[in-house]
């Protein structure tokens, strides 16, 4: 459970896990809706999600004030920016290889292409490791070990 006094940070799927603990039953459902098709499920009017997770628009304001946002304009103004920083393609986030003129870069004269790919990369670990739920990598780490199931993997345009 998080301290109530502290201010949330980050995502909203890192805020969740944040208050999962202290959450309501008709909150976990809204949760539950907003997981389904996460980001873009909260991006509806608050009337749809409430449908769609059974509950009134009330308990989605609650879960959204114990969230950390002012009220559901905020709540989906940072689902926005989430949905817009996904749009991003890979190839337009890391840097390019013309190092003709480096500062445009966001780099020093003397620092590499494979330097900042490997500081970008430790620090997109980092971030995964620090948001890591530890009951959610137990149960992911159950789940592979189980050698009654299958596992499959799927891989994105740079995997």
């Amino acid at each position: 459970m998080t301290d109530s006094t502290e201010p949330l940070e980050g995502t909203v799927a890192q805020r969740i896990r944040q208050v999962r603990g202290s959450l309501a039953p008709g909150e976990v459902r809204v949760v539950a809706a907003l997981t389904d098709g996460y980001p873009t499920a909260g991006l509806v009017p608050i009337a749809q999600l409430a449908g769609e997770a059974k509950v009134s628009a009330p308990t989605v304001l609650r879960l959204v004030s114990k969230l950390g946002f002012s009220g559901y304009g905020a709540f989906q103004e940072a689902l926005r920016d989430e949905v817009q920083t996904r749009l991003f393609s890979p190839v337009t986030v890391y840097p390019t290889s013309d190092d003709s003129d480096p500062e445009r870069l966001g780099r020093s004269t003397g620092d590499s292409a494979l330097a900042d790919a490997a500081v970008l990369y430790t620090e997109g670990v980092r971030a995964t490791v620090n948001n890591l739920s530890k009951d959610d990598l137990a149960a992911a780490v159950a789940a592979l070990a189980d050698t009654d199931r299958r596992v499959m993997l799927m891989g994105g345009r740079f995997t």
